[in-house]
């Protein structure tokens, strides 16, 4: 299921996007898939990645790829543009460093929750979301469609802290697109990180 209030929102943002220019577009935690047929649809070479692919339509054209995304290489100048929609806050606080780190060659375009400032990990804050109980077995995690890979927490880190650890993993800009308040009261994100 595609959650229309975040769809729609995205629209206003990504659409542009797409149409300023074509390329190769990696679509990292693709989920439904639904962006990455939006891209191709506008022209640009898509692969979508997705530890689950229940969801997925398998549409031809676009290389589907089921993979782990922490596990997932990325090489230096193979893709010109990167999403991370809805998936930097189903990541660990060490997961997140070493994805954003792997994506720092290529403009990336995050969604994300962000935190309250709850806790601290070193200088960045946030506050920790349980994505499943502690004795789910993993079995019963992967078919939680909407949930983490896996891991039993996650961090949320605070829109300061995510633009700070943008620059820490090597970007060298960071703009803020859209601000989006979510009808639970969360505060979602969206950001171009540029290196």
């Amino acid at each position: 299921m595609k959650p229309a209030y975040v769809t729609g929102k995205r629209h206003n943002v990504l659409t542009p996007i797409l149409k300023e220019r074509k390329g190769h577009l990696l679509d990292l935690g693709s989920g439904h898939g639904n962006w990455a047929e939006r891209a191709h649809e506008k022209g640009w070479k898509v692969t979508a990645v997705d530890a689950r692919t229940e969801r997925w339509s398998g549409k031809e054209g676009i290389t589907w790829i089921q993979s782990d995304v922490r596990d997932f290489q990325i090489l230096p100048n193979e893709y010109d543009l990167i999403f991370l929609l809805g998936l930097l806050y189903h990541l660990t606080f060490e997961d997140q460093i070493k994805l954003l780190s792997k994506c720092n060659h290529t403009e990336t375009i995050i969604e994300t929750h962000v935190g309250k400032p709850q806790e601290s990990i070193g200088k960045y804050k946030g506050h920790f979301h349980q994505e499943f109980p502690e004795d789910m077995p993993d079995e019963e995690r992967t078919e939680h469609l909407l949930s983490a890979w896996k891991n039993t927490y996650s961090f949320w880190l605070t829109e300061e802290s995510l633009v700070a650890m943008l620059k820490d993993c090597g970007f060298k800009f960071a703009e803020k697109l859209q601000e989006q308040q979510m009808p639970d009261g969360e505060l979602r994100m969206t950001y171009r990180a540029v290196p």
